[in-house]
């Protein structure tokens, strides 16, 4: 884990400078790791270390490009999880749930369903059939 310091911006005098507000504590991080940072709004936790979308956002747009990449949902799972390494971390039987409420166009600001919906592919990028 990185090493963090709580670092301050600038310090202002407010007595004598009254229109100008307090800085708040800035983390720095030393090394090549990132965190994840909060969004303040309730409907996310999270924005994304290298896309800078919410954890919703973020997943309908792979499941949305996954028609293209063919990734395996194992390698979605890892996606994400890389993506929001302090949200929950993602498993293979969520990424069917994900996509099940994505195709129903219940996933996130998706409405409605997608013209194209999203299938489960192989390691050899063939859909996979769900019987």
């Amino acid at each position: 884990m990185a090493k963090v310091k709580m670092v301050k911006k600038q310090t202002v005098n407010v007595e004598t400078e009254p229109d100008v507000p307090k800085s708040k504590p800035v983390l720095v991080t030393k090394g090549p790791k990132k965190v994840a940072e909060p969004v303040t709004d309730k409907t996310s936790k999270f924005k994304g270390l290298a896309s800078g979308l919410r954890v919703r956002d973020f997943q309908d747009k792979t499941l949305k490009d996954n028609t293209k990449t063919k990734f395996t949902d194992g390698r979605l799972a890892e996606i994400w999880n890389a993506e929001f390494p302090n949200a929950k971390q993602t498993g293979l039987k969520m990424v069917g749930v994900i996509r099940k409420l994505y195709n129903e166009g219940k996933h996130g600001k998706l409405l409605p369903a997608p013209e194209k919906p999203s299938v489960p592919y192989d390691a050899a990028g063939n859909k996979i059939v769900e019987k």
